[in-house]
């Protein structure tokens, strides 16, 4: 490997550190690209040749990967809040499509991951009957 290479590599690995240790923080290409010392163009090739995805393709799944975490270590389970879950997943960066609604099975929202696929999180009503033909027609409208 040339010098060349590795000084490119350990100027990526210092952006990518960067992301890591920021991820809740706004960052954007043009900040991360004066760390790896590139023009924005140049360090957005170089780390998806580097690492085989863009940064910020890298940002978002670090960022959905630590809320994950944070969500599994609490006892109490996402369903039980669902408003609580959605501003602790917003707070840490997670894409939010949906806010907290109230629905007659109760309250939902919706995330999208980094490869673009949506999520739904549901808080049950534990009230909960079964919904009329017209609670239906009106959900689904």
């Amino acid at each position: 490997m040339s010098r060349r290479v590795e000084q490119s590599n350990r100027l990526m690995l210092r952006a990518r550190h960067t992301m890591d240790r920021s991820y809740a923080e706004p960052l954007d290409v043009p900040a991360l690209a004066r760390i790896a010392h590139a023009s924005e163009a140049h360090f957005i090739r170089t780390f998806r040749a580097t690492f085989g995805e863009t940064p910020h393709r890298y940002l978002q799944r670090r960022r959905v990967e630590r809320a994950m975490f944070l969500l599994t270590q609490t006892d109490q389970p996402v369903t039980e809040d669902c408003r609580k879950a959605y501003e602790k997943l917003k707070a840490n960066g997670v894409e939010v499509t949906d806010e907290p609604t109230e629905r007659f099975y109760g309250i939902d929202c919706g995330l999208r991951d980094p490869f673009g696929n949506n999520i739904r999180m549901t808080e049950p009503n534990p009230d909960m009957q079964p919904p009329t033909s017209e609670q239906l027609k009106a959900e689904f409208r």
